[in-house]
């Protein structure tokens, strides 16, 4: 097989991992592990308020006083994600963008397909309306490769297909 670029959606990753409930850094490794075992490139995209200790000390805080609606998204090991930084294999986006913006344009200038469960739907909206609109549906759909775990088991699809390269760059 040839390789490919995987872009992860590292938030989405994580909380699939941890069913919603943790923020798992571990299901970043597990899917990082999964495809550079299968000789890809891969490269999560992640906000960089997750590794600021502060930021996470004040929210934990935050939910066990009750002051945070839903359980927030509190990553469990900072070092791993700062590990998988150092080792070039996650980028931090800048915490007040959108970093699904960041997975999607990377993954679109580099051809490469997204690791994720988001379908994507306001980064759709953005794009407008008529062709325009058809076409970030049509990459979306074409690029995205839905995945699950089973414990600790990294579980992508079996149904999805790499575009040919020539479908890949736009």
């Amino acid at each position: 097989a040839q390789q490919q670029l995987i872009i992860l959606d590292a938030p989405n990753v994580a909380m699939r991992h941890g069913r919603k409930k943790v923020f798992s850094c571990e299901g970043i490794r597990l899917a990082v592990e999964y495809w550079t075992a299968r000789g890809h490139k891969v490269l999560g995209f992640l906000p960089e308020y997750y590794t600021d200790h502060a930021y996470v000390g004040n929210m934990r805080s935050a939910t066990k006083l009750g002051l945070v609606d839903k359980p927030a998204r509190l990553p469990d090991n900072i070092a791993l994600i700062q590990k998988l930084v150092e080792q070039g294999q996650l980028v931090l986006t800048p915490p007040m963008d959108y970093d699904d913006s960041y997975c999607i344009a990377y993954a679109r200038k580099h051809g490469g397909s997204i690791v994720t469960n988001d379908r994507y739907w306001d980064y759709i909206e953005k794009a407008g309306g008529g062709r325009a609109r058809a076409e970030t549906l049509q990459w979306i759909r074409s690029h995205c490769i839905s995945f699950t775990f089973a414990g600790d088991e990294f579980l992508p699809n079996p149904d999805f297909q790499f575009p040919p390269p020539d479908a890949t760059a736009s």
